[in-house]
């Protein structure tokens, strides 16, 4: 089984990762429950879309890439930074939606 995966590696220059390496490769070492969780459920992003980590099993074991990590994690900070609003420009579209709602007559 192994030399398989090492026959891939060497012919795609994919970097398979088993589950356990991958939970030591995110931010905050989460544990292998955790990865297998991102695999089946995915997380909620910002933006309301669910992003579920890549995987495939082999055998009994479940593998990753270092790849499908960074998309992963990519993924989820892509919307982050465009929809957090500040007070003062939340104050402002707050303002705008009223104006639009009192020209309307609501």
């Amino acid at each position: 089984m192994n030399c398989i995966l090492r026959e891939a590696h060497v012919m795609t220059d994919v970097y398979y990762v088993s589950f356990a390496e991958a939970a030591s490769l995110f931010p905050g070492r989460p544990s292998i429950n955790s990865v297998h969780r991102w695999r089946l459920d995915g997380v909620l992003v910002a933006t309301g879309e669910r992003v579920k980590l890549q995987a495939f099993r082999n055998g009994r074991r479940w593998y990753t890439t270092r790849a499908a990590i960074e998309a992963f994690l990519a993924a989820q900070n892509a919307g982050a930074a465009s929809t957090l609003l500040t007070p003062t420009s939340r104050e402002r579209e707050l303002q705008a939606v009223d104006a639009q709602l009192a020209a309307a007559g609501v």
